[in-house]
């Protein structure tokens, strides 16, 4: 599932196509690219009678805007407000 960037961060409701017809998914604000949301029992149907549905995962796809150069700097100054950790930092294995 493919959102925008304010969608991703402020959070809102968008339509998903499931197996058993459309919802409305509701994104909790900072989602993450590449995050995965379950669905439970809104998937295939599982093997067997009467066995129920399986889980549908749907991944967020974060879609960048295309800024011009005046836009993308008052981003970045507000970005710089709000440091971030290095996401390729090594992170200590569990």
């Amino acid at each position: 599932m493919t959102l925008t960037l304010l969608e991703a961060i402020a959070g809102a409701e968008v339509p998903v196509q499931t197996p058993t017809g459309n919802l409305k998914l509701r994104i909790r604000p900072n989602t993450q690219n590449g995050q995965e949301i379950h669905l439970a029992g809104k998937g295939l149907p599982k093997p067997g009678r009467d066995a129920g549905r399986g889980d549908l995962i749907v991944r967020v796809r974060v879609e960048l805007p295309h800024l011009d150069d005046e836009t993308r700097g008052e981003m970045a100054a507000l970005l710089a407000k709000h440091p971030q950790p290095d996401p390729r930092a090594k992170r200590p294995s569990h």
